[in-house]
């Protein structure tokens, strides 16, 4: 049975070191890395998990505005572009001043 094929830690290295000539340090160092990997696959889970939540409030938050401000998506993209284009004029009018 599957009960039957497990091994304990103890035995594993145990064979691998006698039977196989593995070193325990070689041991050591496999069991670390795995850790590693283990540790790595967790934290990029958490991230993507964050993520994808700080996205879905972000869209949240920009609909809660419009619906405050009653504003189409059109009307905000417009503005947008006007704030876009006089921070663009302004910073021009200030790179012309230090020209001069």
């Amino acid at each position: 049975t599957h009960y039957q094929m497990r091994l304990t830690s103890i035995e594993r290295e145990s064979i691998l070191h006698d039977e196989w000539d593995v070193s325990r340090r070689s041991m050591r160092m496999a069991q670390l890395e795995v850790k590693q990997i283990h540790q790595n696959r967790v934290t990029s889970y958490h991230q993507r998990r964050t993520e994808s939540t700080q996205l879905l409030l972000e869209l949240s938050r920009q609909k809660f505005k419009r619906l405050l401000k009653r504003q189409s998506k059109k009307q905000e993209q417009e503005k947008l572009w006007e704030e876009a284009e006089e921070y663009a004029q302004a910073k021009g009018r200030k790179h012309q001043a230090i020209l001069e």
